[in-house]
Order: structure tokens, then sequence, then C-alpha cells
């Protein structure tokens, strides 16, 4: 239901510092920058290996030597603030190249007996290397905000201990604590605020139009007012997993799609017209091969007469950890407030 398709999970023996630091080589030698030649380095981390910061650590491992470094701490919007940031810099002239990375060993911090939390975290590095140009500024827009309101949605919290250093003067020591979220908030909190932003930004920077010529791009936009053209190797553009109900197949069908795209459809995979069935990621989470294969089945025994519902629980999930864990059915939480009793729970270190 997430649609995460895998995650990664770090080896014991692998740093932080490390992760980042290979992207940060890869970054570099894609564009042909020596690592001498980068102004600044930009860590975007939530789990930072030292408080006092890990981007140093990079610098000193990449042999950034007049690099200044620092760390920013924005969970996971870390890295678009990075690039906002590095933007600031190089439109003001003071550097010409900064190197912004997103780094988080997540893995360490989770509960991994929190089903709502643990299926979300893991662990990864990317770079991209961020250069001042005389012509056209190919940051075309951004939106970024905060609200301060929200923070107890997700929170990698310090828990502190009283200690009495000496009679009568008590400070606070402690530790970390696992990663908790309200995963309800969140999700609520992304699908009313991030299309606003969205808005917000394609206002400032409009894509016109994009035409290819031999093996180069060419597109053309509209910023602050005025017509700008742009030429690439390449196009990325970013549209994650979604449904393509807007189809006019289903339209002129006559076929229900709710207001993410997804179409309508019950237990036994009846849309509202008459002996149409919908099976696959057309129907929502999860959006995994095999639970479209399992709705196929039962869509083909219920049309030969079997009386046969979906129940999304009997579907597997697995986190690609080493070794994988696989899962299905309900939760401890959820079989007690169902009434099951007698019930069998057996637990394993996670490396085992």
């Amino acid at each position: 239901r997430t649609g995460i398709r895998q995650r990664h999970v770090s080896h014991d023996r692998e740093s932080l510092a490390g992760f980042a630091t290979e992207a940060a080589q890869q970054a570099l030698a894609m564009a042909g920058v020596a690592a001498t030649d980068v102004d600044m380095i930009i860590l975007a981390t939530s789990s930072a290996e030292d408080l006092f910061g890990t981007a140093c650590q990079i610098q000193a491992q990449l042999g950034a030597t007049k690099a200044v470094a620092f760390d920013l701490t924005a969970a996971c919007s870390g890295f678009v603030f990075g690039v906002v940031t590095a933007a600031q810099f190089l439109r003001s002239g003071v550097y010409r190249n900064v190197l912004v990375i997103g780094a988080d060993l997540l893995s360490r911090w989770v509960d991994w007996n929190d089903r709502n939390t643990c299926v979300l975290f893991g662990d990864g590095a990317g770079a991209v290397l961020m250069q001042a140009t005389e012509d056209t500024d190919r940051l075309l827009g951004f939106e970024i905000r905060s609200d301060g309101s929200q923070n107890c949605c997700l929170n990698l919290a310090f828990k502190p201990e009283l200690r009495e250093l000496i009679p009568g003067v008590i400070l606070t020591q402690g530790k970390y604590q696992y990663i908790t979220m309200n995963g309800k908030e969140v999700y609520r909190f992304a699908i009313n605020r991030v299309p606003d932003a969205i808005d917000k930004v394609i206002h400032q920077a409009k894509a016109k139009s994009q035409k290819k010529t031999g093996n180069e791009y060419e597109v053309t936009y509209e910023l602050g007012g005025k017509t700008e053209t742009i030429k690439a190797d390449k196009i990325l553009v970013t549209v994650g997993r979604r449904p393509n109900g807007d189809q006019p197949t289903l339209k002129n069908l006559g076929i229900q799609i709710d207001e993410r795209g997804f179409v309508k459809v019950d237990a036994q995979r009846r849309t509202n017209v008459k002996n149409v069935f919908a099976i696959g990621d057309l129907c929502g989470q999860p959006m995994l091969a095999h639970k479209a294969s399992h709705e196929g089945v039962m869509v083909a025994e219920i049309i030969k007469g079997s009386p046969r519902a979906f129940d999304v629980k009997t579907i597997p999930a697995v986190v690609f950890t080493d070794p994988e864990i696989a899962s299905a059915g309900m939760l401890e939480s959820e079989a007690i407030a169902k009434g099951y009793k007698n019930l069998k729970i057996a637990k394993f270190p996670f490396g085992a």
C-alpha cells in the first residue's frame, strides 16, 4: 500500500559518510569536475553520525580541500532544501560549483517491531553537482514551506534523562529514540498541501513546448513573463506510479473513477458497469504484480460461479533486506481488536 517497490538496508560495516562520498564521487565523475574545484558541499541528512556534522568527513574523503561543508536537516524534503540553498549561493556569484548530497541510514533508527514505520524507511545516498552558468538559469522555480504545528506527526526525538551533576545541579542527558510517525496525518498533510505547492511552482515556470533535433532536445518555457529556451541531451519527466484512469475507453463505458484516478470496484472487483471487472494497478493499492495475478484468478472463478472476494491482507508484502522479510495477514493488535483468542506470538532478532 505504500507504493515502495523495494528498499535497501546498509551492511553493519557501512557508514553514512562512506555512502555519501561514493555518491558524490560518481556525480563528480559524470560532471567531469575535480573534487578540488568544488566550492561547497551540502549534506541533506536526518541521520548524521556526528551531531557536529558529517559533511566535513565527506569533504576530507573526497579531497575537496577548498570546499566549505555543512549538514542540512529537513527530513524527507532535505534534498530539495539543499538544491534550493545551493542555488542561492550560485545565483549570488559567491560560488561556482556546489555539491548537494542527500543521504540517510534510517534503518538504524527504525523500530523493526513497528510496522507503521519499518516498511517505509531504508538507506541510500544520491548526489548532484550544481554549477553556475553564464546564460540561462536552469532552476526554473521552487516552492518550499514548513508547518511547525505538524511536528508531532513525524519524529526521531531525543529522550532526556535527568542526572544530578552535584547536589542541587540537575541537567538532562539521554539518547535518541526510534522513529515515530502518525501515518494518517502525514498522508493527509501531503495530499492537502503538496498539490498547492506544485501549482505555485508550475505558475513560476511553465514549459511551453519541446522538440528534438538530431540527438538534442530543445525546451521552451516561460518564466517571469519571459520566454526562454534551453537545450539538453535528455529530458527527465518524473510522474511516479499513478493510474491511467483518464482513458476514453473507460469514459465511453461509463466506468466510475475515484478522485485519484483509480477504477472503483467492490470486493469482487466488479465495476459499476454490469459484467465489467477490473484488476491490477488500476484498482489501487497494493500495486504489485502478484496481487494482480491473484485478482485475475479470483475474477475468473467468480465468472465461473464461485463465491470469492478479495482480501488485501492475504497478499504477501516483502521487505527486501538481507535476509528478506515477508508478511501477510493482520497485526497482533488488529487480531486482538477483532476478538481472536489464543494467539501464538513468536519473536526473533532481525540479525538471526
